[in-house]
Order: structure tokens, then C-alpha cells, then sequence
């Protein structure tokens, strides 16, 4: 899919929509980056003004 179909997509002021296929390998992709930033120790925090990755090496 391309990024600019998926931003329709996930546009509710767009008439598209994502099938359950869809939502099912948006969910697998995202499941597998989590994972690839847990494996780098790249965590998220929190300071007083936003939030932020930190990688630690």
C-alpha cells in the first residue's frame, strides 16, 4: 500500500477504508518494529516538554 493511500485511509474525513486484511498487516508490521526497537534498546521517555526515543548503546 502505498503511504499516500494509507493516509486516506486513515483520513475519517475520507470515504476510504481499511479492511480487516489490511488492518491485520498494519498490525503485524507495526507488532515487528516495536520489537526491532525493543532488540536496539531504543525506549521512549518523557520529560517535562514532550516526549523522546532514547537508544542506548
Amino acid at each position: 500500500m502505498r503511504a499516500q493511500t494509507l493516509r486516506n485511509k486513515l483520513n475519517p474525513d475520507q470515504p476510504h477504508q481499511l479492511t480487516v486484511q489490511e488492518v491485520l498487516v498494519l498490525t503485524d508490521v507495526t507488532t515487528l518494529i516495536d520489537g526491532l526497537l525493543a532488540q536496539i534498546q531504543c525506549q521512549e521517555i518523557e520529560e517535562q516538554r514532550g516526549k523522546h526515543l532514547q537508544v542506548k548503546a
